[in-house]
């Protein structure tokens, strides 16, 4: 027999199980040390920890990592949570109600992120956007095989090409405008328009050329991603129609409206759209139909009784040619609705329902009494700084007798946030309808009057209309207050912005906003923009700063609560986009990487102000550098080309978003001139996937007042949906909400970076994020911006964390009640807007559209 192994005693047996465990622990820390050398996990980790350091320090707290959101379905690369089609089924296809939102419930909502489609690439910068985006972006081919013949998109290699057409202008929106601008008055009094069933926005990007913001609606229908073409192109737009509720825009929002066969019932006997549209629609505003029933075979009934509920309205037909008819909306100086005796058979809306009210309200058969003193609008782009009375609608529903009155009582109850003292401290007393306090009624009456191409006014008024207040702030001081309401001895109100105290306080930061302020003096008038020899678009004059700062404070009344406020918001804004622009936004903008932006909580468009202040500073900037004879050819020639945008020079335009659960400051937003809309942020926004380039929002609480219906995590799993790939989000909030939205912006794989304010005072904190480019991604020179794929570069102060690791349409069947009904794209009675007109403008469309290549690389003609 083999001798028997000794046997180890207790001891030994001890250390043979510790020598293992030795071993083990060795071998895998050896193993954990190759993998942060040769991998990315060691420089994940390295700048995590760092990142949580510098959080630490910052004052934002860290919490317990969330669990990384999983990825959505992969043919989920175009979903719409509120318009899902297994929703949309359930609901009646009477007037297209079965395509308006249905938002899931709470429970039935996936806490995923949306993927984008193969071969993803970054966006091609504006302006060339506006003529030609990828493909693969945008891979839907639907419109383009239905309406080949009417030249909306054509596929060009790896590109989509827009030559401009339209189902009513099939040879060019420009051709089309020609025509309109014959009959409609295009200046500077018609600066906000809403193009109804846009489809492409081709109408709204060739309103750009007259300085014209156009908010572009379509449904989701059978031609699918019509709006996410348009936000491809780098246009304003969101899905809606003309439906059973009313669009998400208050009353007297859009200086002109057009609706080409947008689906809507005009004619009827149910004339709820035509009611709609007069709800919309600011006093001497324009209205153009194009499309049945304007003189349509089989429609004469129809357009019989549309002209007479029209001239019910006060609408005064201007025009009506071919199948187009454009009205114009008298003012209550000329006419009004709702008067006793006039022999107007309108019924009148109820006094209880308000005329603003736009989130999920039913249409009703009624039309909204004119106001009996309407604001006299100035002229763009005064009217960007001059207060209107709506800015009142920021306070309670209740009326109180003054702005320190509400502010009081906000300051006692605790209910006075950084948002909300936003959206209601350019309020003031005095309500719209009865044109009292501030505003254009400062010098007398208000009334009714029309600006003219020139800006020169003209038309009937009551009493002296434009009041001669004082000048409006000096030089840089002037925007609207976001702070905190506080009282000082005595009961006294006093509204702290920054340590600049908006009533007898020391404003301690007015160097520092001298320097480089956008709407600073110095600035001489640039004469006229330059469209290329012999451009037939207006020439528009370029207003100095003191011009704009003068205007502002006169049509205002500089001396008036509302005008002083508004100038504190615009100083406020003015230093935070600066302090924006030196850390890191800068690059960005400069690079032609940002074009769409989203306030998620606007107030009254602060940001959206301050940027397109920016724009006119560059823009005189450029005009003087012309006068004096320093140009520098091509080099200048595509510097502008790359900066030209909506109304200015910078590539960007804002949708600016008002939470429907606070203060409704959206009239504000657009009395200044600016697009936005109404939305609750506990549901799907009205966009595609992809479709944002940068997301601002202040105060998250602003967005979700109870929990029960959202949370963070939610929130951000929407920002992910809708910001493009690389896109920046950029949050300002408290430090603890703000570590809140950090553990879920991780979880979504966002790299972070924490500033302080630009006060360098007070606890807020600002948070700067930036989604991921998609696994694979490659990067191209070839119209696409170059750039790194997973951080955005530029952020000077912040530590960067890197972050962790549709169904088919609704059958249509039929249009539906009051869809394109009764013809086809030829259309009985034609379908050609214009007709038995001169063929001169449609041969000028059609060259046009043939030199479209040569107008897409030219300078200035966006």
């Amino acid at each position: 027999m083999p001798p028997r192994p000794p046997q180890l005693t207790k001891l030994q047996q001890r250390q043979k199980r510790l020598l293992n465990i030795f071993t083990v622990t060795i071998l895998a820390f050896l193993a954990f040390v190759v993998l942060c050398v040769f991998t990315p996990l060691g420089d994940g980790l390295t700048s995590q920890g760092a990142s949580m350091l510098k959080a630490a320090t910052s004052g934002v707290p860290t919490l317990a990592p969330m669990r990384p959101f999983p990825p959505c379905p992969s043919n989920w690369t175009n979903h719409l949570p509120c318009y899902d089609p297994k929703i949309a089924i359930l609901y009646s296809r009477e007037n297209n109600e079965f395509r308006e939102r249905h938002c899931p419930p709470k429970s039935d909502r996936r806490r995923c992120l949306v993927p984008p489609p193969p071969g993803y690439r970054r966006p091609i910068p504006w302006p060339e956007s506006r003529d030609r985006v990828w493909f693969l972006n945008v891979p839907h081919t639907t419109i383009a095989d239905n309406k080949r013949n009417k030249n909306w998109m054509a596929r060009q290699g790896d590109k989509w090409f827009f030559p401009g057409g339209g189902s009513m202008f099939p040879d060019g929106a420009d051709g089309y405008l020609y025509h309109l601008r014959q009959i409609v008055e295009f200046g500077p009094a018609v600066r906000t328009a809403l193009d109804i069933g846009s489809g492409v926005a081709s109408f709204g990007a060739a309103l750009l050329d007259y300085g014209v913001l156009t908010m572009s609606v379509a449904p989701k229908d059978s031609y699918r991603a019509q709006i996410q073409f348009a936000l491809e192109r780098g246009l304003p737009a969101m899905i809606g129609l003309l439906a059973t509720q009313r669009l998400p825009f208050p009353a007297r929002s859009f200086d002109l409206i057009h609706c080409s066969r947008c689906s809507a019932s005009f004619g009827d006997e149910n004339s709820t759209h035509v009611y709609e549209v007069d709800r919309l629609l600011r006093p001497n505003g324009y209205f153009i139909l194009a499309g049945q029933p304007v003189a349509w075979r089989g429609k004469i009934a129809e357009w019989k009784r549309l002209r007479l509920l029209g001239k019910a309205l006060c609408w005064e037909l201007v025009k009506s040619v071919g199948n187009v008819a454009v009205w114009r909306k008298l003012g209550s100086g000329a006419c009004r609705v709702g008067v006793e005796g006039d022999g107007r058979d309108v019924p009148l809306c109820s006094p209880a329902l308000d005329p603003d009210d736009a989130w999920y309200v039913k249409l009703q058969q009624c039309a909204v009494p004119s106001a009996p003193r309407s604001w006299p609008t100035p002229p763009w782009p005064l009217r960007l700084h001059t207060p209107s009375p709506r800015v009142q609608l920021a306070l309670p529903a209740s009326s109180k007798a003054s702005l320190s009155d509400w502010l009081a009582e906000s300051s006692e109850n605790g209910k006075t946030s950084a948002s909300s003292s936003s959206s209601s401290s350019s309020s003031a007393s005095g309500s719209d309808s009865a044109g009292g306090g501030g505003g254009a009624g400062a010098g007398g009456g208000g009334g009714e009057e029309r600006v003219g191409l020139n800006g020169e006014r003209r038309g009937e008024r009551e009493g002296d209309g434009v009041g001669g207040g004082e000048e409006g702030g000096e030089g840089d001081d002037s925007g609207n207050v976001v702070g905190r309401v506080e009282l000082a001895s005595g009961g006294a109100v006093k509204v702290v912005v920054d340590g600049i105290l908006a009533q007898g306080g020391k404003d301690e930061d007015a160097e520092e906003d001298r320097e480089g302020g956008a709407g600073g003096k110095g600035g001489r008038a640039g004469g006229e923009r330059e469209d290329g020899e012999g451009s037939d678009k207006p020439q528009r004059r370029l207003l100095s700063a003191e011009e704009e700062e003068d205007g502002a404070g006169g049509a205002g009344g500089g001396d008036t609560e509302q005008f002083k406020l508004l100038s504190l918001e615009r100083k406020r804004w003015r230093r935070r986009l600066h302090h924006y622009q030196k850390h890191f936004l800068g690059p960005l903008l400069a690079s032609g990487r940002v074009r769409n932006v989203l306030d998620m909580n606007a107030g009254i468009g602060g940001l959206a102000a301050a940027l397109e202040d920016e724009q006119r500073k560059a823009e005189r900037e450029r005009a003087r550098e012309r006068e004096m004879g320093r140009e520098r050819g091509r080099e200048l020639q595509q510097q502008e080309g790359q900066q030209q945008g909506v109304g200015g020079v910078l590539p960007v335009w804002v949708m600016n978003v008002v939470p429907s659960t606070g203060p409704n400051t959206l009239p504000a937003i657009y009395d200044r001139g600016l697009l936005g809309t109404v939305h609750d942020w506990c549901e799907a926004f009205s966009s595609y996937p992809r479709t944002y380039d940068l997301i601002h929002l202040q105060s998250t609480a602003a967005l979700m007042p109870s929990r029960e219906r959202c949370e963070v995590a939610d929130i951000i799993v929407e920002m992910d949906r809708l910001l493009r790939p690389g896109g920046t989000v950029i949050v300002r909030d408290q430090p603890g909400p703000l570590a809140v939205v950090a553990q879920a912006a991780r979880a979504a794989q966002w790299s972070l970076a924490f500033f302080p304010p630009e006060t360098k005072k007070g606890p807020e904190r600002i948070l700067v994020a930036t989604k991921p480019m998609p696994p694979g991604f490659e990067d191209t020179d070839d119209g696409a911006m170059v750039g790194e794929s997973d951080g955005q570069g530029g952020m000077d102060g912040g530590e960067r964390v890197e972050g962790g690791g549709e169904g088919g349409d609704v059958g249509d069947g039929g249009e539906g009640g009051g869809g394109r009904s009764g013809a086809g794209e030829g259309g009985p009675g034609g379908g050609r807007p214009f007709e038995g007109r001169s063929g001169m403008a449609h041969a000028a469309a059609a060259a046009a559209a043939a030199a479209i290549d040569a107008k897409a690389g030219r300078p200035g003609n966006r």
